[in-house]
């Protein structure tokens, strides 16, 4: 039991131990203390029902009120089968978020493949999983579908589950599609090639019943009717013999130009002895096609030998997309904004944050989102900085992971009053997506952020200590020096901060030594100000409290043209 709970716990509860208090406010108050504290990461498995129940020697009806009210306030969630895990993405580790491709890879898992095997996957960056469904398999269906989603829900990583329906007949393809929606499956690939027929029938069962399931529909075979079957699904998964010279590719590249208009996806299908490119001929990778032709990723299946080593095909796999990913971007220079996306709205938005990224050499887009939609539709203007996507809604991150350049990551529910954009840089900070200094664009989106409103948003990534209002311009880091009284007057200030209420001539000399001043008096005709705009130091006046704020010796950072002052030392470039 120590190993679970740590000393931590006894200092709320010793088991047996009586007390007034109510036992699921004591169960609470414990998780919160441990999850605030650091004892408990995001992303991390809690004790369980059986474990609480046994330390705070309660029943179960006491435990579950307690692991109610925490989920009721985000800060924990069920995964279902696998038990309650603190909410949020796992963190991944330092430098690990720069090395990941933007092109998204997906298996068509093997039988043979444990649970272990598959949580190595997800581990490494795997971003789907593919599991073909067959009416008549019924239950054991069901129990591959629960491994496949403990392997998923134990990582934390939360990759799109798949499904890929081929039955022959109306009745069967309908009894799939309901297994698919049962199981909680994030898409579906439906077989469309000689007509549409079993792609509508799917997408009218999903449809009935309000089924929030990708469909797309995979073709092998008559190129003629990709165009029809983009209208009617939510993407398309191209077998790679369609990519030949002549018809097929002038058809592929209006369906590509099509699916970036209306934000939809496109995968490359093929096995995995194509993403080798053995043959050395330009454009016969399987990496090379999805990359080049501007699609979203590949969808993979191993056999013979890789079969076997499946780890060492997804690491093979993701080094070859990433060096094509450099090469294709690289090559097109700074992409030149257009009419990317056919929602006036959404273009505008998405071409404004384009722009402003450039302007300011930020290393991020970071988008709140409820439904997806800002994130896939700012994807297809396919820069080289990746998409910050920021849900609550751990259905919608795990659809996210399907399109290019995406980064979905789970957050907690937005508390009453609660600033959504700092709740998602603050996620972004806690994976280790972000760090202290980072430029990043913020992008909001009224099409999926309910009574929100449409907004692109400059921001530098760090812990704002004050505010006030600056004076001259530029930036300047140091150690603070604290001046309270005039028995501080003598004290070092050689290219430091001094922080202060207020100056008077007896300061000149302590002006003239240090790098900058943060005077808690406001007003630009007040000394200080006048001091140091006649010796042409920056300045920030009006910061309330400052020298109650800031410590001695501090290191920090000034923004003087926003009036900022930051902890500890920030690039603000």
């Amino acid at each position: 039991m120590d190993l679970i709970f740590g000393k931590g716990a006894s200092s709320l509860k010793e088991p047996g131990e009586k007390t007034n208090a109510k036992t699921y406010r004591l169960i609470i108050d414990y998780l919160r203390q441990g999850i605030e504290g650091g004892r408990f990461h995001r992303g991390q498995k809690l004790p369980s029902e059986k474990e609480l129940c046994e330390h705070f020697s309660t029943s179960r009806s006491s435990v579950r009120e307690a692991l109610s009210a925490l989920e009721y306030i985000g800060l924990i969630e069920v995964r279902g089968g696998s038990g309650y895990y603190v909410s949020g993405s796992s963190p991944v580790v330092v430098g690990e978020a720069v090395e990941r491709c933007a092109t998204k890879i997906v298996f068509v898992l093997e039988d043979d493949w444990n649970i272990r095997t598959l949580q190595a996957l997800f581990e490494l960056g795997l971003d789907g999983a593919s599991l073909s469904i067959s009416a008549d398999e019924g239950a054991q269906w069901s129990r591959k579908v629960r491994a496949v989603r403990q392997a998923a829900n134990d990582t934390g990583m939360f990759p799109t589950l798949i499904v890929e329906i081929t039955e022959p007949t109306t009745e069967k393809r309908v009894l799939a599609a309901e297994m698919a929606i049962k199981a909680g499956m994030d898409c579906v690939i439906v077989d469309t090639d000689a007509e549409l027929s079993p792609l509508i029938e799917v997408r009218r069962t999903l449809d009935t019943v309000e089924a929030n399931i990708l469909v797309l529909a995979r073709m092998k075979s008559a190129p003629e009717k990709m165009e029809d079957a983009l209208q009617v699904s939510d993407g398309l998964v191209l077998d790679s013999s369609l990519f030949t010279e002549g018809e097929n590719s002038y058809r592929i590249a209006a369906v590509v130009a099509k699916a970036m208009q209306s934000g939809k996806l496109l995968f490359v299908a093929g096995s995995v002895q194509e993403t080798m490119a053995a043959s050395g001929v330009e454009g016969q990778d399987l990496i090379q096609k999805a990359v080049q032709k501007g699609f979203d990723g590949v969808l993979i299946t191993t056999a013979g030998a890789a079969q076997k080593f499946p780890l060492d095909v997804l690491t093979t796999v993701k080094k070859a997309a990433r060096l094509q990913e450099d090469k294709t971007l690289s090559s097109r220079g700074e992409k030149r904004v257009g009419h990317v996306v056919a929602s006036p709205m959404a273009d505008a938005l998405c071409s404004t944050a384009v722009h402003a990224s450039q302007a300011m050499k930020s290393i991020a887009f970071v988008v709140p989102t409820e439904t997806g939609f800002t994130p896939r539709m700012l994807a297809k203007f396919r820069q080289t900085l990746p998409v910050l996507a920021v849900s609550p809604n751990p259905h919608v991150v795990r659809q996210l992971r399907m399109s290019w350049g995406v980064r979905p990551l789970l957050s907690r529910r937005t508390l009453r009053q609660e600033d959504m954009m700092q709740l998602a840089i603050d996620t972004a900070l806690k994976g280790n997506h972000l760090r202290e200094g980072d430029s990043v664009v913020g992008v909001l989106g009224n099409m999926d952020i309910p009574n929100g409103y449409n907004s692109v948003k400059l921001i530098t990534v760090g812990d704002i200590i004050l505010k006030g209002q600056g004076i001259g311009n530029g930036i300047v880091s140091g150690r603070v020096a604290i001046v309270k009284s005039l028995f501080d007057i003598n004290k070092r200030a050689h290219n430091k901060i001094v922080a202060i209420a207020a100056t008077d001539n007896e300061h000149l000399g302590l002006i003239e030594e240090a790098a900058g001043l943060i005077v808690e008096e406001g007003g630009l005709s007040s000394h200080a100000a006048i001091a140091c705009m006649t010796l042409g130091k920056p300045i920030i006046v009006g910061a309330a409290d400052a020298t109650e704020l800031l410590l001695e010796d501090e290191q920090i950072t000034i923004d003087v043209m926003r009036g900022l002052v930051y902890r500890g030392w920030v690039n603000l470039g």
